[in-house]
């Protein structure tokens, strides 16, 4: 931030990356699975803490899934535990027992999601009850300095923040001076580059 003065990482955005660690929207590095950039899903680690990060809104749809299955598996498990299912030999006892624990493991991957889930909320309560002076010494002693870099990372990293395409223009015609950055083809010396500014933040490379 202190190289960065239009983008404060301490004020609460559901649209960035967050590390749960940190708690800010810290500066990350883009990773994939299997370690190519073919893998089948991209990952965002904090540069600070290297943990993975996310987005609020990401872990909602999967905690709700893990909960709704596990009451699915123990209602089942139970209703087998009273005998409407006809439980009467040892096997369909494992059968039940079956039923339960995959209820219990459902109920553990929905706890582990709500936890993300509260820890972000908490601190969004947290950083409303601050005064933008305050928010601004927090981000200015964060363990988080953003420094301009020209990468893909630092790319989507900042890009986060900006609501319009006019206000992004402004910014990477700052940081980039007018030129196309390096990752996007042509690099910082290329005398083909465009020198007009990038005018909204790349697309994600597409999933397999």
């Amino acid at each position: 931030m202190k190289n960065i003065p239009e983008i404060n990482h301490c004020v609460p955005n559901p649209d960035a990356y967050w590390c749960r660690e940190c708690k800010a929207h810290t500066g990350f590095d883009i990773s994939y699975e299997e370690g190519s950039e073919h893998g089948s899903q991209r990952v965002e680690r904090c540069q600070v803490c290297e943990m993975r990060m996310s987005k609020s809104g990401e872990h909602e749809f999967f905690m709700f899934l893990c909960f709704g299955c596990c009451g699915l598996f123990v209602i089942g498990g139970l209703l087998g535990v009273i005998g409407v299912f006809g439980v009467n030999t040892g096997s369909d006892w494992w059968a039940v027992l079956s039923i339960l624990v995959f209820g219990v493991f459902w109920g553990l991957g929905g706890w582990g999601f709500s936890r993300f889930k509260k820890g972000w909320t908490d601190w969004c309560a947290s950083q409303e009850r601050k005064t933008e002076s305050q928010l601004k010494k927090e981000g200015l002693s964060h363990p988080f300095q953003a420094e301009f870099e020209d990468s893909k990372s630092f790319y989507d990293w900042a890009a986060q923040f900006f609501d319009s395409d006019e206000e992004w223009g402004r910014f990477a015609e700052k940081y980039w001076q007018g030129k196309i950055p390096a990752f996007l083809g042509g690099g910082a010396d290329d005398p083909s580059s465009d020198p007009a500014p990038p005018s909204s933040p790349p697309a994600d490379p597409p999933e397999d």
